[in-house]
C-alpha cells in the first residue's frame, strides 16, 4: 500500500513517471519537458509517457492498440482516396471528351439544319406555293365543319 502511494506521490513532488519494463519492473523515469510535448503535438507521432506524469499541453493521446488501429484505418484511407482520385481523374478525362464529341456533333447538327433550310426556301421573293396549300387546307375545314353543323 505504501508502495502505491509513494508511485501516485512521488511523480507529482519530483516530476518523475513510472514506466513498467518488459519483465514487469516498475522504474522511477523522469517526465518528458515542454518541448518535447510540443515537438510531438506538431508532428504528430506517437508519444509515450510515463504513468503519473501530467501532460502540460494540450496533445491527442492513445493508448498503443487505439494507435495502430488509427493508423491501420488512416492508410486504408489514404489509398482508398488515391483509387477514388485516379477514377476521378479518368471520368473528368472521359467527360471531357464527350463534350468535345457532343460539341463538334451540334456543330454539324447546325449544319445540316442550314442546308436543309436553305433546299426549303422559296428561291423568288413572291410568295410562296406554300400559302395556296394552306388556302385549301381552310376552306376544306370550314366546309367540313358546315357540313358537320347541318347534319345535327
Amino acid at each position: 500500500m505504501a508502495r502505491s502511494l509513494m508511485f501516485l506521490v512521488l511523480p507529482i513532488l519530483l516530476h518523475h513517471g513510472v514506466w513498467v519494463t518488459q519483465a514487469g519492473q516498475e522504474i522511477n523515469v523522469p517526465c518528458p519537458d515542454r518541448a518535447k510535448y510540443r515537438e510531438a503535438a506538431r508532428t504528430g507521432e506517437a508519444f509515450r509517457l510515463p504513468r503519473g506524469c501530467i501532460i502540460q499541453d494540450p496533445v491527442v493521446a492513445y493508448n498503443p492498440e487505439q494507435w495502430l488501429t488509427a493508423m491501420a484505418r488512416t492508410d486504408a484511407l489514404e489509398a482508398h482516396d488515391q483509387v477514388v482520385s485516379e477514377h476521378y481523374d479518368e471520368c473528368s478525362k472521359e467527360l471531357l471528351d464527350c463534350t468535345k464529341d457532343i460539341a463538334s456533333a451540334a456543330d454539324e447538327c447546325v449544319g445540316l439544319v442550314e442546308s436543309a433550310s436553305s433546299a426549303i426556301r422559296c428561291p423568288t421573293p413572291r410568295p410562296c406555293p406554300a400559302w395556296g396549300d394552306r388556302a385549301i387546307g381552310a376552306v376544306t375545314a370550314g366546309a367540313l365543319c358546315v357540313g358537320l353543323s347541318l347534319t345535327r
